[in-house]
């Protein structure tokens, strides 16, 4: 005659076995939940810190854009929102559709609110001439706000001078 485990042993153990898998499933879950609501959180923080975030290209009539040479370009920014700026990404964009990016780093840890920053821009991939547009891009503590971005127009005149 063939002895199996007495129907109490296996009751245990298939109780036991079911709490151990369901304490397993309610950790996961609990870590789960917790990386998602971090993840919110900093995705909340930076969408509000980007909300307050408003770089202005200073207008070609006051020099906010000109030229020093036939290859260099000065940009001069001002941060009208609520949030300091660490770095500011600048793109230049060509007529024939190619594209310069220079990262600027900004003096004394930001540029904050109400002030402004200028920064020389040396076009590697054409002249003052074949600019169609300049964009500013920037970065807080949060991260790169590229829903804040100002963009700059060149006229058909082009981009005066700067002296």
């Amino acid at each position: 005659m063939k002895r199996g485990i007495s129907p109490l042993i296996s009751v245990v153990l298939l109780i036991s076995f079911t709490v151990v898998i369901s304490v397993l499933v309610m950790s996961w879950i609990r870590q789960n939940i917790e990386t998602q609501q971090e993840r919110a959180t900093e995705q909340a923080a930076k969408a509000q810190g980007c909300l307050l975030t408003e770089p202005y290209i200073v207008p070609a009539s006051e020099k906010g854009i000109c030229y020093d040479s036939d290859t260099q370009i000065r940009v001069i920014v001002d941060n009208q929102g609520d949030t300091d700026i660490l770095t500011m990404t600048v793109r230049v964009l060509y007529n024939d559709g190619q594209a310069d990016v220079i990262d600027k780093n900004i003096t004394l840890g930001g540029l904050t609110p109400l002030n402004r920053e200028i920064f020389t821009v040396d076009l590697a991939k054409g002249t003052k001439n074949d600019v169609s547009s300049v964009e500013v891009i920037p970065e807080i503590a949060q991260g790169v706000c590229r829903d804040s971005i100002d963009k700059f127009t060149v006229p058909k005149s082009g981009i005066i001078s700067c002296a």
